[in-house]
Formats: C-alpha cells, structure tokens, sequence
C-alpha cells in the first residue's frame, strides 16, 4: 500500500472523473392538445358527500301460527325483517318409487302412456322393448346390461309411469 492522504486521493479521484459530464435532468412532461398547445389544468375534484345507508328489505311477517300477518284491511301484508318473515309452505313431494326392482318382476305397459317419445330417440328405443310378459331381467339383457337400461326403467316406471310392474 501507499501512504497517501486522504487529501491526495480526493484530488485523484476528481481528476479521473473531470472528463465525465453530467446527464442533463429531464423535461417536466407537459400534456398537450390536438393543435400542440400545453392543456389547462383541471380543477382538483370535489369529495363526494357520503351515501346514505340504505334502509333494510322488508319481507311479509307470520303470525304465531305460521300464516302471513296482514294489516287491519286484510290486504296489505305486515312488513318487517327476515328474521321472522313468512315462509310459504312447500308442496308436499308425490311419493317416491323404489329403484330396485327383481330380475322375476314383470312389466307392462300403461295404455296411453309413453305415446309422447319422439322416434329415434333412445327413450322411445328402450320403450318398445318394453313387450306384453317381458321380466326385467330379459329388459336388462335387451337394453344390453343393468347398467344400460337401469336409468330408463326407473324414469319409465317411477318418473313417467308408463310402465306398470308386478
């Protein structure tokens, strides 16, 4: 190492670097016009004013009883929250038909049912193998296994009823 001061090497540091010129600071971008003039600044935004909350849905109200409360008229339903609003009574589901079925049960067909299956579709294909005595078990092999036929005479017996078992 040399023994040079902290001065000496400042003033070779400055002369290495003397030829080097400084980058120019970049122009201020200006948005400009059509025609080239500088555009006028808008005006800053005014806040906008906070909404207001929403008042909460109102739903038709039940009584203790489970029917919907109306109003002294008998027309106009009470109105409130959801929490104790009216619920409607669902249907009641027809009743549901097994989907096991013998191989020795016989099936026949319900007249004027299945009239409605459009020619060439697979529907319509399954149901004419539908003959006068034919068990399941023969349905199954005529559909080509379990698997194949299963879906379409449940659909038949249970779903559309056009097939009877026994």
């Amino acid at each position: 190492m040399t023994d040079k001061t902290v001065d000496e090497l400042l003033a070779e540091a400055a002369q290495a670097t003397a030829g080097v010129e400084v980058p120019a600071a970049k122009k201020e971008r200006v948005k400009k016009t059509l025609d080239g003039a500088p555009k006028a600044e808008k005006a800053p935004k005014e806040p906008k004013a906070p909404k207001e909350p929403k008042a909460p849905k109102q739903y038709p109200q039940a009584n203790e009883d489970g029917t919907q409360k109306f109003e002294e008229d008998g027309t106009t339903p009470v109105l409130g929250p959801k929490e104790t609003a009216f619920k409607a009574p669902k249907a009641p589901r027809g009743p549901r038909g097994s989907n096991v079925f013998l191989d020795t049960q016989v099936l026949n067909k319900v007249e004027g049912k299945g009239a409605g299956y459009r020619d060439g579709s697979k529907r319509k294909e399954f149901f004419d193998l539908v003959t006068p005595g034919i068990t399941v078990a023969d349905f199954y092999a005529a559909a080509g296994g379990k698997s194949v036929g299963h879906t379409y005479l449940v659909w038949y017996i249970n779903g559309d009823q056009s097939v009877s078992i026994e």
